[in-house]
């Protein structure tokens, strides 16, 4: 005797067609003039015709967006970055001045 193994969970497909209900049900509400008859009574705003829900041209055809955010100095970050290496330099310096000095203190301990 065969078994069957019942498969269940969500499917690409369930999921697929689900959507499809919905945005059916949707534009059927929206067409019959349903929507447009009941959405006052909830304070939600009358839509007749779905091109109403479709972005229109001037959403479309928006160019050079941005986040708005000042174009940074780079003056001002070479800057930074020429006092850092400069810093880093300064500070390897002092380091190799120490090593020289510990090896000095420790030669002359041995002798």
């Amino acid at each position: 005797m065969a078994s069957r193994k019942n498969k269940t969970g969500i499917t690409v497909a369930g999921i697929l067609g689900g959507l499809a209900i919905v945005l059916i049900t949707i534009i059927v509400i929206i067409q019959t003039g349903v929507w447009a008859t009941v959405a006052p009574q909830f304070g939600l705003p009358a839509i007749t015709s779905i091109s109403q829900i479709l972005p229109g041209e001037d959403s479309m055809q928006k160019t050079n967006i941005g986040l708005g955010l000042k174009k940074p100095d780079l003056s001002k970050i070479e800057g930074q970055i020429k006092d850092g290496l400069d810093e880093n330099a300064r500070l390897k310096m002092e380091l190799s001045e120490a090593k020289q000095e510990i090896f000095k203190l420790q030669n002359a301990h041995k002798s």
